[in-house]
């Protein structure tokens, strides 16, 4: 991971692609296999692409759990949080400009599914970013298997996307719900797309440290 200003342009340019291109694949009709496909393609890309400059963090909740378990310092985390909104809100801006009227909120804005209650929707924003999270963190530097964090995110992206998409948008990133909605006005049940992913981040994060505290404390008693 590069210090300086570069990890920062890194995030702000993957934030931004991958919400022209998420956004972007449902503007442009796709079938929800499209759509999660899109969106789990860019991700994985991403990762490969900036991982050597910034770490490929990409999604706020993401960075959030990796403050939640010492792997980014506070000050990083927050300008990474920073430029991952900035990068969805220039994204979103940009899809306007691309596809006029038709880029609103009906369109690129997480909303409920017809007959999901709130607290319903809050627990599969929940279980969502959990997943994601999870699978990010035990991947992230998984000696003996280069290249697995990629592949591995995009993966439980496009699942994630195929059994949640339409009962809640599957965002599970406060910052992509953030973008759509600051522009096109629309907040509707907008809390659940912040607080159901940062729980099932900091949740994902604590038994990602129990597990890491566990085997190092096997290692230390068989030595």
């Amino acid at each position: 991971m590069k210090a300086g200003i570069a990890p920062y342009i890194a995030e702000f340019l993957a934030s931004f692609l991958f919400t022209i291109i998420g956004l972007g694949s449902i503007l442009v009709g796709a079938t929800s296999i499209g759509v999660a496909l899109a969106h789990g393609f860019a991700f994985s890309a991403l990762i490969y692409a900036i991982v050597r400059t910034s770490g490929a963090v990409i999604n706020l909740a993401i960075t959030l759990a990796l403050l939640a378990t010492n792997q980014l310092l506070i000050v990083r985390a927050i300008l990474y949080i920073f430029v991952q909104i900035l990068g969805a809100i220039i994204g979103v801006l940009l899809l306007r400009q691309i596809f006029g009227e038709s880029c609103n909120a009906e369109t690129i804005v997480p909303t409920l599914g017809i007959s999901v209650a709130p607290d319903v929707g809050l627990l599969v924003e929940l279980i969502l970013t959990f997943a994601l999270v999870f699978t990010y963190l035990n991947t992230n530097n998984a000696s003996g298997y280069p290249g697995i964090k990629g592949v591995s995110v995009g993966l439980i992206i496009i699942a994630n996307m195929l059994w949640a998409r339409a009962l809640t948008g599957a965002a599970m990133n406060p910052a992509l719900a953030f973008g759509p909605s600051l522009i096109t006005g629309a907040w509707e049940n907008h809390w659940i797309y912040w607080l159901g992913p940062i729980i099932g981040s900091l949740l994902a994060a604590l038994i990602y440290s129990l597990d890491v505290n566990s085997r190092n404390k096997t290692e230390i008693d068989s030595t």
